[in-house]
């Protein structure tokens, strides 16, 4: 019996290791992601601002931040949601 459970610590151990390793890999790309999204969306908010129509200009900035935002927040959820999973596998 004791070789089983040797086994088994053996076996979670070797999933934590997986786990963790999975995870960091997947929030190092949430974090490529999150800085890809900030930079295009920072190039177009500078195109933006070479717009002459002030209501035209504004109304675009508007509409470009709020996309942006969701974006950001959907990256973030996502990774907020793959640490707490992996948290809860550990535990």
């Amino acid at each position: 019996m004791n070789e089983q459970a040797n086994e088994n610590d053996s076996r979670v151990k070797e999933f934590a290791t997986f786990s963790s390793n999975d995870l960091s890999a997947f929030l190092t790309d949430i974090t490529m992601q999150t800085f890809k999204v900030r930079q295009w969306y920072g190039e177009r908010l500078a195109w933006i601002e070479n717009i002459h129509d002030e209501g035209y200009r504004a109304a675009a900035k508007e509409m470009l931040l709020s996309k942006r935002d969701i974006v950001l927040e959907t990256l973030a959820s996502k990774a907020d949601e793959a640490a707490a999973t992996s948290e809860e596998n550990q535990n």
